[in-house]
């Protein structure tokens, strides 16, 4: 089916927002280089040194709190290993990319807040419950929501109809979207992926992550632990709504149970997932949620 002209037109203006520097590009593509080594990011980052500065600045946050500080990046290596280091780049260039916000009803600080949440309780889940690379949980969850600032820089009265209904109607941003007839802020925040050149797997959670449970369990491009990572994006989008861990433009008050929650990650082969497992992960996420303020000023 063709794109609506508006719809068409919006994708290909992602294209025309400002590039990653180059230092994150070379690193997207050593992530994706399984020969890649420490040492070639150390050397990359010692070419940036603002980038170097909020590298330290992260991993001396209580967040990581390693143990004497962090002084250098092989330090920082060191202890938070390769792919942390990596994707803690391409989060921090993406906060740079957009560092306003046209909009009055959403508020930047806000927004991220909520995006780091959703980061640390994806990793979180990734890592406990042994589905795919939890540093690479960390940025999709961190990402999942780009679109909208893409649609603030390209389409930004787009954006504040869409929140001011949302809010009139206590809905969710991505209801509303479909109802308008919008292209969806995951089909924004995808292809400025794509065109970034970012690791597939953040492009899929991007894409994927508003589909119910049983739906991400039927992408068949994607291998089983991909699916549950996207699925892990999607649950704790609402769990940091549901625990008010900043605000990204949802207003609906509807939160899945534990009992709806376990019976969805079947689909998933994830049957271990009955209520009282899913009520301690929740717990724990929760708690991880408390750490989150010790990022915010970090990436900022």
């Amino acid at each position: 089916m063709a794109l609506a002209p508006n719809t068409q037109l919006k994708i290909e203006r992602t294209e025309n927002l400002p590039a990653l520097p180059a230092v994150t590009l070379r690193v997207t593509e050593l992530l994706q280089d399984s020969k890649s080594s420490a040492k070639e990011i150390a050397d990359l980052l010692r070419q940036d040194q603002s980038l170097t500065v909020r590298i330290l600045k992260l991993a001396n946050s209580s967040y990581y709190a390693i143990p004497g500080g962090c002084k250098d990046v092989s330090r920082a290596l060191s202890f938070l290993g390769f792919n942390t280091i990596a994707q803690l780049v391409l989060g921090l260039s993406v906060f740079s990319a957009f560092d306003k916000l046209g909009c009055s009803e959403l508020k930047l600080i806000d927004f991220w807040k909520h995006a780091l949440a959703v980061a640390v309780g994806t990793e979180l889940l990734a890592r406990e419950l042994k589905c795919g690379n939890p540093e690479e949980a960390f940025t999709c969850g961190l990402l999942h929501d780009m679109g909208k600032l893409v649609l603030d820089r390209i389409e930004p009265q787009a954006l504040n109809l869409v929140l001011d209904q949302a809010k009139a109607e206590q809905e969710t941003f991505s209801d509303v979207e479909t109802r308008l007839g919008f292209v969806g802020h995951e089909i924004l925040g995808s292809k400025l992926a794509e065109h970034w050149g970012l690791p597939q797997m953040i492009s899929h959670s991007i894409l994927h992550h508003h589909l119910d449970l049983e739906s991400i369990s039927k992408l068949s491009q994607l291998d089983l632990n991909s699916r549950r990572l996207v699925s892990f994006v999607n649950l704790n989008n609402e769990w940091a709504r549901e625990s008010e861990q900043g605000h990204s433009g949802n207003f609906s008050k509807r939160f899945r149970s534990l009992t709806e929650l376990s019976r969805q990650f079947q689909a998933l082969e994830l049957s271990h997932l009955n209520e009282e497992r899913l009520k301690q992960l929740k717990q724990n996420v929760f708690k991880a949620f408390g750490r989150v303020e010790g990022l915010i000023h970090a990436f900022r």
